[in-house]
This record gives C-alpha cells, sequence and structure tokens, in this order.
C-alpha cells in the first residue's frame, strides 16, 4: 500500500496550530483530561501558574532517556512518541501520546528518565517543575488522587503493550492498535470513527513488534475486507464489531482476512 506512508493520528477536539500552542497554560479541553481535571478553579489557578509552556516542532525531543528528573509534562496539543535505546542500540518505540497525557511519571523513582520523548507533530506541553508539584499536591488531595490515577494507568498501559507483544499475532495486534487509538481519541472528545495519524508506519511497525511491510499488508487486508478504509494518512473505522472480534482473535474474522490474502 504505497499511498499510506505517514498516518497521521491526532483528536480534533484539540487545538493544534501553533497559534493555539501557545495559548494559556492548560486549554479548556486539556483541563478536562490530565491530571488538574478534578481542581476547582481556585486550585486550577494555583496550578496552572506553576506550568511553564513550551512548543516542540515535528522531531523535536521533549527529553533523553538517562536525563536527570526534573519535570513532569503535560500534553496541550499535538502529539508525541516515547522510546528507548536496548544494550544493542536498537530503538524500541513505547508509545504515543496525546492531549491530557501527563509525560515522564517513570522517573521519579530512579531520579533519571527511563526513555526519550519526541514530537510528532507541533506540539504544545506543559512543564511543571516535580518539587513545585509535590508542594502543592500536598494541599490539593485532589491533584494527588489524580495523579496516582495517571500512574495507575501508565501501569495498565504497559502490561496491556506487553499482553500485545507477547500473545498475539500480527492482525490482532494491528486490530488492537486501531481500535485503542480511536478509543483513546473519543475519551478526548472525537465523535466519530475517522483517524488521521502523525506516526509513520515504520513508527507503528516498531511498537507493534512487526516488520513494516507487515502492517501495510494488513492495513490493505482490512481494507478489501471492509473493516477500514484508509485514503492517504486518514483511516476510518468501517465495521468496529468486526475488528474487534479479530482484535480478539475471532477465527471466522481471522479466516476471512487470511482469505483476503
Amino acid at each position: 500500500m504505497n499511498t499510506i506512508k505517514n498516518l497521521h493520528v491526532h483528536s480534533t477536539a484539540a487545538p493544534n496550530s501553533l497559534k493555539a500552542a501557545v495559548g494559556s497554560s492548560l486549554n479548556c479541553y486539556t483541563r478536562k483530561h490530565c491530571v488538574a481535571c478534578k481542581l476547582g478553579d481556585i486550585h486550577l489557578s494555583q496550578f496552572e501558574r506553576l506550568g511553564k509552556r513550551r512548543v516542540l516542532r515535528k522531531g523535536e525531543q521533549l527529553f533523553r532517556q538517562g536525563d536527570t528528573f526534573q519535570s513532569l509534562f503535560v500534553v496541550q496539543s499535538g502529539s508525541v512518541k516515547s522510546s528507548v535505546v536496548g544494550d544493542d542500540g536498537e530503538e524500541q518505540i513505547t508509545g504515543f501520546h496525546f492531549p491530557g497525557d501527563m509525560l515522564s511519571v517513570d522517573g521519579m523513582d530512579s531520579g533519571q528518565q527511563t526513555y526519550s520523548a519526541e514530537a510528532l507533530e507541533t506540539t504544545s506541553i506543559c512543564e511543571f517543575a516535580f518539587r513545585d508539584f509535590e508542594r502543592i499536591s500536598e494541599s490539593m488531595p485532589d491533584l494527588k488522587s489524580q495523579f496516582f490515577k495517571v500512574m495507575g494507568k501508565e501501569l495498565s498501559r504497559e502490561k496491556k503493550r506487553m499482553l500485545v507483544l507477547g500473545r498475539m499475532r500480527a492482525e490482532q495486534r494491528l486490530a488492537t492498535f486501531i481500535l485503542d487509538t480511536s478509543r483513546e481519541l473519543r475519551s478526548r472528545g472525537q465523535a466519530n470513527d475517522s483517524l488521521t495519524f502523525s506516526m509513520t508506519r515504520q513508527d507503528i511497525a516498531n511498537y507493534l513488534g512487526l516488520a513494516v511491510e507487515t502492517v501495510s499488508r494488513l492495513l490493505s487486508q482490512f481494507a478489501a475486507t471492509d473493516l477500514v478504509r484508509v485514503q492517504r494518512r486518514s483511516l476510518e473505522v468501517l465495521d468496529r464489531p468486526n475488528l474487534e472480534n479479530l482484535a480478539q482473535g475471532f477465527q471466522p474474522t481471522a479466516q476471512l482476512i487470511a482469505r483476503s490474502a
């Protein structure tokens, strides 16, 4: 599928222009989905004053694996990929992050960033010095409670990723990725089943532990069986029930995909 070179994923509910990216510390959209979502107006105002806005261009690093941990980061608009470099020098993408997601939580334990974070498009970030975040959270129980939920979400995400890589066939991995990404964006206010991806096919393949050619072949098969429609940089889910069946390894759907090869 030569026409699918870069699949872009962003939430249409979040601003992603440079003008929007340099707006207030936490725009109204992001407040509803980040660690500050439970704060009242007074506490929210105090929390926002701690934030420092940063705008990253596509390909710019927010931080690198091994950097000293000093801050927590909230994605305001755009998208970010996280990755680690193993002992063999190979990069492994570990996640994709959208508006409202918090980055660098893992660094609290060791005092170093455990992964690198790179902007996939023009991206606005709110940076909070951890010492300030720790201090203010002591007087804001709702903030501390929500922060623990964020940590729990990160643990659940990593456990699911290990399940995907360890037990699922290639077509299940890709179907699960499409569905999970769709759910993430729907939870952020995107009402339809159309996705516009900012990560490349190579990024997706790396994340799923597949070859790029396998991802392209499976996308073609998904389209041929009317599970999805792919047009250049966009993907639309056409048959969510059967895509979910495929993700769960339901045999009739899996056999249908195999016959389309």
